[in-house]
């Protein structure tokens, strides 16, 4: 089973100051919200309130092109009941997540792709904190990367704002990514 398919995709001109103006009228998710977040910052599209509910914003409905946009790239489903969507951002503080596995909680498998800066995901021996490098991809902003997060241990390393999109619970994981 492979760890990672990706795909050549061309994003709007606007998604950069769409996110963007997302940040700026949006408070980040508090401080390891989720393990690999730590104290980095993360903002969930649709916005959450206290209780995790959905809060309305408009940039929302600006994204939901761009969600149907990966959509109909991948084949998979990210217009499901509960859609997840994400800004990550890395900075001088917080360059490289640790080491993990996603529990799929919220969704199975993710999607990513930079908005600003430079990123790579890798792939690593184990779920440990010190696990080292098998392999590494990069993630430009013309390329998505649809991740098997749940099955291999990986982390994130870059500067700047990555964009994360959660797949359906109900994903076969073991088909999407079987080796061909």
């Amino acid at each position: 089973m492979k760890w990672y398919r990706e795909f050549d995709i061309v994003m709007p001109h606007d998604l950069k100051s769409i996110c963007e103006s997302f940040i700026k009228k949006n408070k980040p998710e508090p401080y390891y919200t989720y393990y690999s977040v730590e104290d980095s910052n993360m903002w969930v599209i649709p916005p959450l309130g206290p209780k995790r509910e959905r809060l309305y914003a408009a940039e929302t409905e600006q994204l939901s092109g761009v969600r149907k946009l990966v959509t109909d790239t991948t084949g998979l489903n990210l217009e499901h009941d509960s859609p997840f969507m994400a800004i990550w951002q890395f900075d001088e503080a917080f360059p490289h997540c640790p080491v993990h596995i996603d529990d799929g909680a919220e969704h199975t498998g993710s999607v990513v792709t930079s908005i600003s800066g430079d990123f790579k995901l890798h792939l690593h021996a184990n779920d440990s904190l010190d696990s080292p490098i098998v392999e590494s991809v990069n993630v430009p902003a013309n390329k998505v990367i649809a991740l098997n997060n749940t099955v291999f241990p990986h982390s994130v390393e870059g500067i700047g704002d990555l964009i994360v999109f959660g797949v359906d619970n109900h994903m076969n994981a073991e088909e999407y990514f079987k080796d061909v």
